[in-house]
């Protein structure tokens, strides 16, 4: 895994653990999928990512066309919605993110 700044996003650094593309899955070849560029979705594929938060991160309001699976490994961490709501998540909580407009924050 290759940890990359995120762009515009100070504090808040991610790394692509492994990624598929299209469905039924290949694992043909002995590509590293992980030494691509990605953007925040795949089209027709997944993305198992990494992501750090640093306090006083720069927030950033996105929708993805994806649904996201968030796991917090260490920390807390707060989820924005567009709506308002603010959850806050800490060590051990999953979130499930169905394209609805959110930041993470770490505050």
């Amino acid at each position: 895994m290759t940890a990359c700044s995120s762009p515009g996003r100070t504090g808040v650094t991610s790394g692509v653990v492994w990624s598929t593309k299209g469905f039924p899955v290949s694992n043909e070849g002995g590509i590293d999928p992980t030494q691509a560029v990605y953007k925040t979705t795949l089209e027709n594929g997944s993305l198992f990512r990494i992501v750090r938060y640093e306090y006083g991160g720069v927030p950033r309001n996105h929708r993805t066309d994806s649904i996201d699976y968030a796991v917090v490994i260490s920390g807390k961490i707060d989820m924005e919605l567009d709506d308002g709501l603010s959850v806050s998540l800490q060590a051990g909580d999953v979130l499930v993110q169905r394209e609805s407009v959110h930041n993470c924050n770490n505050r």
